[in-house]
């Protein structure tokens, strides 16, 4: 079987407040109801309205006033809304970034005074659905308890394994990801393990005697790291005190993920992700405190494919984990690489935290 190769990534949201003083409107200024609400809603409120990550909403002039400087000045620095992708290679179905008449008509609202205009001209809001966008999924796994989030603190990743209990291989055609309560909700990443004998513990483990990197496709590691061989993703450290750490048997395979903006996915017909019998899911939560504690059960919807596909659909995570970053340098280029024979990619996403610029890719000979 012809196998497809999809690597995915998140991003989030930020914003500041300011204040903008009221000035006099002419016939000629961009209006928040004529003019700037249509890019709101086009742009921006799939995170930036109620119960969502963004810190405030852009539905209404209301919630939009407050922060007229602030959106004036994020929108000028390129950081909202984020979009990373270069302009100049290709095109997306979910580009989100603004064109120039976009950011020039929001500068020129704010420049004088963030009017609201008539609100006869305010387009009807967008709706977002509130049942499963996938439809009825065919089948829905959920955190087994009502996770407590606290109000303040860094919160460490936490690890849920919920059991599949299938009994033959399920191809998914497509997922959705809902957080429970999506304003503590960086990101979701749920993984599938296969059944497997029991993987020895850290202190049955042979340990490391600085032999050079460990090759496990898809991954490289470096010496000494604690990871199982066979395991294509693992913590290379537990952290301290997480009562919900990585799992010692490791995470297999990709099966779907949620990030601010992103949680639903519908393969190409014709291709599909193999969930093999037995699996468990490992939902990898990355918490944010707000302030307000609270509590999250998120969850996963799967619609599976009527047969088997023409083609699988494999994600792989291409790092490399065996590098150094000198001190004080202005940059270091990592380099990874992986051969997938006569596979074809179907997608590609770049993620490096605000350390790193986001590299170049492409495809070799």
């Amino acid at each position: 079987m012809k196998n497809l190769f999809v690597v995915l990534a998140a991003i989030g949201c930020a914003s500041t407040a300011g204040s903008v003083s009221a000035q006099t409107t002419s016939s000629a200024t961009p209006t928040f109801s004529k003019d700037v609400a249509p890019i709101f809603y086009k742009n921006c409120t799939v995170c930036h309205r109620p119960g969502e990550v963004a810190p405030m909403s852009l539905l209404t002039y209301g919630d939009a006033r407050p922060w007229a400087r602030s959106i004036a000045t994020q929108v000028a620095k390129g950081t909202m809304p984020p979009w990373h992708a270069d302009p100049a290679h290709g095109q997306f179905l979910n580009d989100r970034s603004l064109s120039t008449v976009e950011k020039d008509t929001i500068a020129k609202w704010v420049a004088a005074g963030a009017p609201e205009g008539n609100p006869a001209d305010l387009p009807a809001q967008p709706t977002y659905a509130s049942g499963w966008q996938i439809g009825q999924p065919d089948a829905v796994f959920a955190l087994g308890e009502d996770y407590p989030v606290p109000a303040n603190g860094t919160i460490e990743y936490k690890y849920f394994e919920v059991p599949t209990n299938f009994t033959e291989d399920k191809w998914i055609q497509s997922f959705e990801v809902r957080p429970g309560t999506p304003s503590v909700v960086h990101h979701v990443i749920v993984y599938s393990r296969s059944p497997r004998r029991p993987q020895p513990t850290a202190e049955q483990r042979p340990q490391s005697q600085g032999q050079g990197p460990r090759r496990g496709a898809p991954f490289t590691f470096a010496a000494n790291m604690d990871v199982s061989e066979g395991d294509a993703v693992v913590s290379a450290k537990r952290a301290p005190n997480n009562d919900r750490p990585a799992p010692e048997g490791g995470m297999d395979s990709f099966v779907g993920g949620f990030a601010p903006g992103q949680g639903v996915r519908v393969f190409q017909p014709g291709t599909a992700v193999r969930l093999p019998a037995g699996s468990t899911l490992i939902f990898q939560m990355h918490y944010t405190a707000t302030g307000t504690a609270t509590t999250d059960r998120s969850k996963i919807g799967m619609v599976f494919a009527k047969e088997p596909p023409k083609q699988e659909v494999i994600v792989a995570a291409l790092i490399n984990g065996n590098f150094t970053l000198p001190a004080g340098a202005p940059a270091t280029r990592v380099d990874a690489e992986m051969t997938n024979g006569h596979d074809d990619l179907e997608s590609h996403a770049a993620h490096a935290r605000p350390r790193a610029p986001v590299g170049d890719s492409g495809d070799l000979p």
